[in-house]
Protein backbone atom coordinates (compact mmCIF):
# COMPACT_ATOMS: atom_id res chain seq x y z
CA UNK A 1 0.00 0.00 0.00
CA UNK A 2 1.23 3.62 -0.68
CA UNK A 3 1.01 6.62 1.31
CA UNK A 4 1.06 9.88 0.30
CA UNK A 5 3.36 12.53 1.80
CA UNK A 6 2.37 16.28 2.05
CA UNK A 7 6.17 18.31 1.10
CA UNK A 8 6.89 20.81 3.24
CA UNK A 9 8.72 22.93 0.57
CA UNK A 10 10.15 25.88 3.00
CA UNK A 11 11.69 23.32 4.52
CA UNK A 12 13.60 22.27 1.74
CA UNK A 13 14.04 25.60 0.46
CA UNK A 14 15.71 26.35 3.95
CA UNK A 15 18.30 23.53 2.82
CA UNK A 16 19.07 24.83 -0.28
CA UNK A 17 19.67 28.42 1.09
CA UNK A 18 21.90 26.64 3.34
CA UNK A 19 24.28 25.42 0.79
CA UNK A 20 22.65 22.23 -0.29
CA UNK A 21 21.55 23.56 -3.85
CA UNK A 22 22.67 19.77 -4.65
CA UNK A 23 19.52 18.29 -3.53
CA UNK A 24 17.75 19.74 -7.01
CA UNK A 25 19.95 17.62 -8.65
CA UNK A 26 19.67 14.10 -7.29
CA UNK A 27 17.23 12.09 -8.84
CA UNK A 28 17.41 9.29 -6.55
CA UNK A 29 19.05 6.60 -9.10
CA UNK A 30 20.42 5.18 -5.67
CA UNK A 31 24.08 4.81 -6.61
CA UNK A 32 25.13 7.08 -3.72
CA UNK A 33 23.59 4.16 -1.00
CA UNK A 34 25.22 1.33 -2.79
CA UNK A 35 29.06 2.39 -2.62
CA UNK A 36 28.58 4.16 1.45
CA UNK A 37 30.69 2.24 3.68
CA UNK A 38 28.62 3.14 6.51
CA UNK A 39 24.96 1.39 4.75
CA UNK A 40 25.63 -1.78 6.09
CA UNK A 41 27.07 -1.31 9.38
CA UNK A 42 24.55 1.68 10.52
CA UNK A 43 22.06 0.97 7.91
CA UNK A 44 22.43 4.97 7.51
CA UNK A 45 20.68 5.38 4.07
CA UNK A 46 22.29 8.68 1.98
CA UNK A 47 19.72 8.73 -0.39
CA UNK A 48 16.96 8.53 1.75
CA UNK A 49 18.32 11.72 3.69
CA UNK A 50 18.22 13.74 0.35
CA UNK A 51 15.07 12.49 -0.27
CA UNK A 52 13.55 13.20 2.83
CA UNK A 53 15.36 16.63 2.41
CA UNK A 54 13.75 16.92 -1.32
CA UNK A 55 10.27 16.96 0.49
CA UNK A 56 11.45 18.64 3.63
CA UNK A 57 9.67 16.05 5.66
CA UNK A 58 10.18 15.00 9.44
CA UNK A 59 11.91 12.18 10.01
CA UNK A 60 15.47 13.36 8.17
CA UNK A 61 16.94 13.77 11.71
CA UNK A 62 17.34 10.08 11.88
CA UNK A 63 19.85 10.38 8.81
CA UNK A 64 21.64 13.50 9.48
CA UNK A 65 24.54 12.52 11.72
CA UNK A 66 24.78 9.09 9.86
CA UNK A 67 27.54 10.30 7.34
CA UNK A 68 31.18 10.48 7.68
CA UNK A 69 31.84 13.19 4.76
CA UNK A 70 34.33 10.69 3.09
CA UNK A 71 32.82 11.08 -0.40
CA UNK A 72 33.00 8.48 -1.63
CA UNK A 73 28.91 8.89 -2.80
CA UNK A 74 30.12 12.13 -4.58
CA UNK A 75 32.62 10.47 -6.07
CA UNK A 76 30.47 8.00 -7.68
CA UNK A 77 27.39 9.64 -8.58
CA UNK A 78 26.50 10.06 -12.67
CA UNK A 79 25.41 13.41 -11.74
CA UNK A 80 28.19 14.79 -9.84
CA UNK A 81 26.03 15.61 -7.12
CA UNK A 82 28.08 17.05 -4.00
CA UNK A 83 26.17 15.37 -1.66
CA UNK A 84 28.39 16.52 1.47
CA UNK A 85 27.10 20.17 0.55
CA UNK A 86 23.04 18.54 1.23
CA UNK A 87 24.30 17.14 4.47
CA UNK A 88 26.09 19.79 6.08
CA UNK A 89 22.96 22.09 5.01
CA UNK A 90 20.53 19.70 6.68
CA UNK A 91 23.18 19.49 9.74
CA UNK A 92 23.19 23.49 9.59
CA UNK A 93 19.30 23.70 9.17
CA UNK A 94 18.21 21.57 11.96
CA UNK A 95 20.82 21.96 14.38
CA UNK A 96 19.93 25.42 14.11
CA UNK A 97 16.25 25.46 15.21
CA UNK A 98 14.85 25.02 11.59
CA UNK A 99 14.21 27.77 9.69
Amino acid sequence: MSQMVTPYLEMSQAIVEAGGEALKKCYQCGTCTGTCPWTPITHFNIRKLVRYGQLGLDGIEEFMWGCSTCKFCVDRCPRGVELIDVVTAVRNVYSGGGM
